[in-house]
């Protein structure tokens, strides 16, 4: 059973074929707010249209207004600071030695103890920028293709088509680089798990 509550012995026989990952059944945390909400929607009505429920939530979040098929990250960003605030949200790790040497000199001036201000400045960095906006839209998106498929095991040629540019977004190194340095690579792992089992999910399309 995994932090999902996905059980493989309950999977539709497609998605025991095609979903051979260990992290789909033990340790993977993508996609959970997405597979939590859809279960129940699906429990209460087995007819519910994914595409359907992923533009009703991102209504309800105030997500309505971001174009699902955008790949274009400056219009990406300006989506992710209008959510989040440029105050609270840093735009890339490309900015963080810039904004680091700024304010370690401000921290240095007021009489700060500098190695509990840079553990402080690196942990703030990285947990602000894991709040863009884009990142959650994707993951949701995510998390609804593959539990549908492993409800169901079939998906719509919508739903595959946002799936891909969902998850081309979060390989895109401008997305990679807003987690933190040791959660990288075994972000950059899951979804090229992901992109691959999208493939071969081809075959299941309803």
């Amino acid at each position: 059973m995994s932090p999902l509550d996905l059980n493989i012995k309950k999977a539709h026989a497609n998605a025991k074929k095609t979903l051979n990952s260990h992290f789909y059944w033990s340790d993977t945390d993508l996609g959970y707010d997405a597979v939590e909400i859809f279960k129940d929607a699906k429990n209460n009505d087995k007819t519910t249209s994914p595409i359907s429920f992923i533009k009703e939530y991102f209504e309800k979040w105030g997500y309505d207004n971001f174009n699902l098929y955008e790949t274009d990250f400056k219009i990406i960003e300006e989506f992710n600071e209008q959510k989040n605030g440029s105050d609270q949200y840093f735009q890339s790790y490309e900015c963080y030695e810039d904004i680091k040497k700024e304010m370690e000199e401000e921290a240095e001036g007021m009489g700060y103890d500098i190695f509990e201000w840079e553990a402080s400045f690196a942990a703030n960095f990285e947990n602000n920028s894991m709040d863009a906006a884009s990142i959650r839209v994707d993951d949701f998106i995510i998390g609804v293709c593959f539990f549908q498929f492993y409800l169901d095991g079939f998906i719509s040629e919508e739903l595959r088509e946002l799936t891909k540019i969902a998850l081309d977004r979060e390989c895109d190194f401008n997305s990679i680089c807003k987690f933190p340095h040791e959660l990288r690579d075994s972000r950059l792992k899951e979804l090229t798990v992901l992109q691959a089992d999208l493939l071969k999910m081809e075959a299941y399309i309803k």
